[in-house]
């Protein structure tokens, strides 16, 4: 019968942290979201933090309080919050594979965990340094505490999930309303840490942009911006494999008809946060693929528990012909989402990978100019395509996000009678400009007034080679 997961938790957080540690050594970049925590980081521990960018990121309480102490280690801080988010993300499979495990048995674990890690979504969240999987990683741990009659670990839990995510909190108050209501000692606990919890949001907000808001009108902004408004982004987190394991699990609801209430409790929480997201949407708020995270981690195991217990249902049946039958139209179900989701990972792992080398070229480029002569020339300017490199230019730069613009190359163009230095992908390099470094996939341009050509910033022996973008 399943029961509860024994685990030797000294060796799942070696591993964890050893494979995260050697993912680095393929791939090692963050990018927008990521870039901007490792950034205030800096800055909070300078006391001079400075949220008021108007693009992405929003500010997060949780990463924040990571990379502040990381920033210690200097051009190293990068690196160590990969490490520290990639070896959290990992934990995300874990509980998945341990609250699945304890419902259903190990194979259901197995399929909980390895749904997951294929899931819409995950790897690029895992390989790019964000915290969602993490964050998945944490509402699991809530669940099985919760389950195991933990309510104080599920409280904290939930909180530290909530320093991530807003979309925990309406599930934060209502955990706390209910332990409440069963143990009036715990009053003092939930109201600590909802009062953490807003401190930490709006004082952290209000503090580095002087309004308590601000990430609030960011994150709209961004995806009024971009266009990531709307119900149609949030399903982008479904696919063949998120519709197959929906029919699975609705199917094993209807045949099955499980009495037990972990699978409720999982089917309706998984129901209840999609519609919470769909609400918040209507309501203007903004959307993104990542935060359907959390619903489709709970169909992960949902999943893999019905589609176990399927198995096993059909293993009891007189007629052996049907299993054969039921074997292949599993296996060619399997095929037809699975097969599409590796293809689509390893695209996510060579374009990742990509992304890195480019912002490495980047960073190398800033760096053979120094920061102090690209700034003595003006302020730095990014294209809007490489716009998920401002975080990466500030933090080359010493400078905080807000100072780094962002701009279409019309945009980009309107600059050339004002000082500026535009970073820019090597190809299409704008007229009236000097250039002040160029590598193999970028360039760095001090932009004239009129049809000069001012090279006074630069010097003339800094011109490079230029090689064509692949």
């Amino acid at each position: 019968m399943p029961g509860e997961p024994r685990t030797n938790w000294a060796l799942v957080f070696g591993g964890a942290l050893l494979v995260a540690g050697l993912s680095l050594l393929w791939q090692a970049a963050p990018t927008t979201d990521p870039w901007g925590w490792i950034v205030w980081g800096r800055e909070v521990a300078h006391l001079d933090l400075d949220t008021s960018s108007s693009g992405a990121p929003s500010w997060k309480p949780l990463p924040v309080l990571i990379t502040t102490p990381l920033s210690v280690f200097g051009d190293a801080s990068p690196v160590l919050w990969l490490l520290v988010s990639r070896t959290a993300g990992l934990m995300a499979p874990v509980f998945a594979y341990r609250l699945a495990s304890r419902i259903g048995g190990r194979p259901a674990g197995a399929l909980a965990a390895g749904l997951l890690i294929l899931s819409e979504g995950w790897l690029q969240g895992y390989l790019h340094g964000y915290l969602e999987p993490a964050v998945v990683g944490l509402l699991l741990a809530a669940v099985e505490c919760h389950l195991v009659g933990r309510p104080r670990a599920v409280l904290a839990l939930l909180f530290v999930a909530g320093l991530a995510r807003p979309e925990v909190w309406p599930l934060f108050a209502l955990y706390g309303g209910w332990r409440i209501s069963q143990d009036a000692g715990q009053r003092a606990l939930v109201a600590s840490l909802l009062g953490a919890t807003a401190i930490l949001w709006f004082g952290g907000d209000l503090w580095g942009s002087g309004n308590p808001f601000h990430g609030g009108e960011v994150a709209r902004a961004v995806s009024e911006h971009w266009g990531r408004s709307g119900f149609g982004t949030l399903l982008l987190a479904a696919s063949g494999l998120e519709i197959g394991m929906v029919v699975v699990s609705v199917l094993g609801l209807l045949v099955i008809k499980p009495r037990d209430s972990r699978v409720s409790l999982l089917a309706a929480g998984s129901v209840a946060w999609f519609v919470l997201l769909l609400a918040l949407v209507g309501a203007g708020y903004p959307a993104s693929p990542r935060f359907m995270a959390p619903p489709v981690a709970g169909l992960c195991v949902l999943c893999g528990v019905l589609a176990v217990e399927l198995w096993r249902r059909v293993a009891t049946l007189d007629v052996p012909v049907r299993r054969p039958a039921v074997a292949v139209a599993l296996a060619f179900l399997l095929i037809a989402v699975v097969l599409p989701r590796a293809i689509s990972s390893a695209t996510t792992f060579q374009e990742t990978r990509q992304r890195a080398e480019v912002q490495a070229d980047l960073r190398a480029t800033v760096r053979h100019v120094g920061p102090d002569r690209l700034l003595r020339c003006g302020a730095p300017v990014l294209r809007q395509d490489s716009y998920w490199n401002e975080g990466a230019l500030a933090w080359e730069l010493d400078l905080p996000l807000a100072s780094v613009r962002v701009l279409t190359a019309a945009e980009a163009m309107d600059l050339a009678d004002k000082r500026a230095v535009v970073v820019h992908a090597a190809s299409d390099a704008p007229t009236r400009a000097a250039s002040l470094a160029r590598t193999r996939l970028w360039s760095v341009a001090r932009f004239s007034p009129g049809n000069s050509v001012d090279t006074g910033c630069g010097g003339k022996g800094l011109q490079l080679a230029a090689i064509a973008q692949p």
